[in-house]
């Protein structure tokens, strides 16, 4: 993942209280960088770098309180070095659905070069980013 993607994250509001790595976006003094990061910032250019499993977690919270069977996919074409992250939220309590009817239902993509890009994707799409 790059800066830009992160700063993308985290003004469509992903969490960053949580530790982990976090960078800068803009130039400091490495003093000020080191008592920023140490003591919290108000920095609007320091971002977290999530990782794989945080934007699993994040993207499940999203859809968390929709009724009806949820699925996430993450998967690698190996012929192309590509990954997709996918997720389809079906609802199953649709008014007037008979049995032997298909479900009705939204799916997510995205498509990408790793598995963290692909998943920061979706959880942008998913946030209506």
């Amino acid at each position: 993942m790059n800066y830009e993607l992160t700063k993308r994250l985290k003004d469509a509001g992903f969490p960053q209280n949580e530790p982990g790595h976090f960078e800068f976006g803009c130039k400091l003094p490495e003093i000020e960088m080191r008592l920023t990061h140490s003591f919290g910032s108000s920095c609007d250019c320091l971002v977290k770098f999530p990782t794989l499993s945080e934007l699993i977690e994040a993207c499940k919270k999203l859809v968390g309180k929709v009724e009806g069977i949820n699925t996430f996919l993450i998967m690698n074409d190996l012929r192309e070095d590509e990954w997709l992250a996918s997720m389809q939220l079906i609802n199953i309590k649709a008014i007037g659905m008979k049995k032997g009817e298909g479900m009705p239902s939204v799916k997510f993509s995205y498509i990408a070069q790793t598995p963290e890009i692909a998943v920061a994707n979706l959880w942008l799409k998913l946030n209506g980013k």
